[in-house]
């Protein structure tokens, strides 16, 4: 019997989720902490002086995608942050005013 192909293609090692470094490029599934790390990992091998000039090319776009995608991140979860504080608020307000509208 044969697997569903995603378990299949998860197995051949395709499909994306964390872990490894793939390299095929930079997905949009990682977290504001593992966008950290691969930020802090590429610094580090920036400041190496030994590197091609093509591969030092490859890494430095990396890091500009990943610092976009953390920064949207970072963006996203303040909104989240001030859109669920607000939502609170109003639910707040509207809850005290329910009961007096519903004696009138």
């Amino acid at each position: 019997m044969m697997a569903p192909p995603s378990r299949a293609a998860a197995a051949a090692g395709g499909g994306g989720g964390g872990g490894g470094g793939g390299g095929s490029g930079a997905p949009a599934d990682l977290s504001r902490a593992e966008l950290k790390k691969k930020i802090r990992d590429l610094e580090r091998l920036l400041r190496k002086d030994t590197l091609p000039a093509d591969l030092r090319r490859d890494m430095d776009r990396k890091l500009k995608a990943y610092r976009v995608m953390l920064d949207g991140k970072s963006e996203a979860a303040v909104a989240s942050k001030v859109s669920a504080k607000y939502k609170m608020v109003r639910f707040f307000g509207t809850a005290r005013r329910c009961p007096a509208s519903k004696d009138d």
